[in-house]
């Protein structure tokens, strides 16, 4: 797995961010199957973001 380092002023920018209709955060150690449920949600609705955190 890849990782980014990130700059403070990203770090703070993710954290000022709120999830909602178009934004879910989800941990990196999320279950497949909980995963699943998400992404169709999103394509559902208007789309969106996942991030993990």
């Amino acid at each position: 797995m890849n990782t980014t380092q990130l700059s403070f002023a990203e770090v703070e920018k993710i954290f000022a961010t709120t999830e909602g209709h178009f934004l879910d955060f989800k941990a990196k150690a999320i279950e497949p199957a909980k995963l699943i449920r998400s992404i169709p949600a999103f394509s559902n609705a208007d789309g969106g973001e996942l991030s993990d955190s």
